[in-house]
């Protein structure tokens, strides 16, 4: 599997375990502490999707806009993301200000290997709400439960 391949595969990793926080946000409302984590963890996959959104806006020289459908604008970022990383120039660099921060330069590969680390960061935030608010049935959506097969005998 070449660099492209993995980062594609990543990106339907980012899908897959981004999709299962939004089913367990929907089943979990009623469990007692679970709508004051579900408005918590919308939050954060809010976040998730709004840093998807401009990086690969900024990456594209395009602007996006969310719908407010979260499921729906995510699905349209992992689409994007994807179609970006079977051609763009990875060893391009990039530079982005920011009034406040300066001015930064990185290369194309850094910028997309940090936006897809990036959900499995602050999906560890939205497992410590639900430990936190008394929920112990979070789904696992670690890389290797992604990746790995069950082998049977």
């Amino acid at each position: 599997m070449n660099l492209r391949e993995r980062y594609i595969q990543m990106v339907a990793y980012e899908e897959h375990a981004n999709g299962l926080w939004l089913k367990y946000l929907a089943d979990v409302s009623e469990k007692p502490g679970g709508a004051q984590f579900r408005v918590a963890a919308e939050r954060w996959l809010g976040h998730i999707f709004g840093c998807y959104q401009s990086w690969y806006d900024w990456m594209t020289d395009t602007e996006t806009s969310p719908t407010g459908d979260l499921s729906q604008d995510l699905k349209h970022q992992y689409e994007r993301m994807a179609k970006f990383i079977e051609t763009c120039d990875l060893d391009q660099t990039r530079q982005r200000s920011h009034p406040d921060w300066g001015t930064w330069a990185w290369k194309t590969v850094d910028v997309i290997h940090h936006t897809l680390t990036h959900g499995s960061y602050h999906r560890g935030h939205i497992r410590a709400l639900a430990e936190a608010a008394g929920l112990d049935d979070w789904p696992d959506t670690d890389w290797d439960e992604f990746t790995g097969w069950q082998i049977k005998d």
